[in-house]
């Protein structure tokens, strides 16, 4: 069986959204200019006897593409909210699309996502705190993780998840896919899952 799923990756602009789009996708890292609307990937992840195919939206960043962004998170299943690891204030534009997702899209899967993870394991000062960002996923029903696309560290496992997450949520939905382009989750219940104590050790960025 398999099941097509819309997912849109939101956050501050230079946070790491491209960039962790091409890890996932192509399984490197590199430099990305900046996103200007959005970008489209799709990929096949298999479920146990599922495949389920990942449509990812990656939306620019600038406030000036913020009307455009509603456009790509409309019908999504799950969205990644990014963020920066070593600058606090892109939390505050996780917050701001939390509650643009939570309130246009009430049954959407959130995903808050720490990014360039490799800095902090290089001796660069963490900016946004664990429990920062618990309080906001606590709040919001949030799945949270720390990740670096550029080392990769827990960039397949938040993919995973939000596609095993989905077909335990929706086990009837995983019968003769959709469509990602106008087309989850967390734990099934109250309150949020922090991902990263579950995680192994490895490196993380943009």
């Amino acid at each position: 069986m398999s099941k097509d799923i819309k997912v849109v990756v939101l956050g501050l602009t230079s946070v790491g959204k491209s960039c962790l789009v091409q890890r996932f996708m192509y399984n490197n890292f590199e430099h990305t200019v900046m996103t200007v609307g959005g970008a489209y990937s799709c990929k096949r992840i298999q479920v146990g006897n599922n495949e389920v195919y990942l449509g990812i939206w990656d939306t620019a960043g600038t406030e000036r593409y913020e009307a455009v962004n509603r456009s790509y998170y409309r019908r999504a299943r799950a969205a990644i909210v990014c963020y920066d690891l070593t600058n606090l204030s892109s939390l505050d534009k996780v917050t701001f699309w939390v509650e643009e997702l939570t309130h246009n899209e009430p049954n959407i899967d959130i995903y808050i996502v720490g990014n360039k993870l490799d800095l902090i394991q290089e001796g660069e000062k963490r900016q946004v705190t664990q429990q920062q960002v618990d309080e906001i996923a606590n709040k919001y029903n949030a799945v949270t993780l720390e990740t670096s696309s550029k080392t990769g560290e827990n960039i397949n496992l938040l993919l995973q998840t939000i596609a095993e997450n989905f077909v335990k949520k929706y086990p009837n939905e995983v019968q003769g896919g959709g469509n990602v382009n106008n087309n989850s989750n967390n734990n099934n219940g109250s309150g949020s899952v922090n991902m990263n104590s579950n995680s192994k050790k490895s490196g993380g960025c943009c």
